[in-house]
């Protein structure tokens, strides 16, 4: 669990999008992400890639 705790904080998309990594354990995790106008794609929705991660 603490090697992908440190893959995930040197993680530069997670950076740049502001996904913020709450809860590890085996199986699950939980990300918190604030969608900005710059998530969105050009019809307005949120790009999937970034809600569905």
């Amino acid at each position: 669990m603490e090697k992908l705790k440190g893959f995930f904080a040197k993680d530069k998309f997670a950076a740049l999008v502001g996904a913020e990594l709450l809860e590890l354990k085996e199986g699950y995790a939980r990300v918190r992400m604030k969608v900005t106008p710059n998530h969105l794609n050009a019809g307005g929705v949120c790009q999937g890639g970034i809600c569905r991660g």
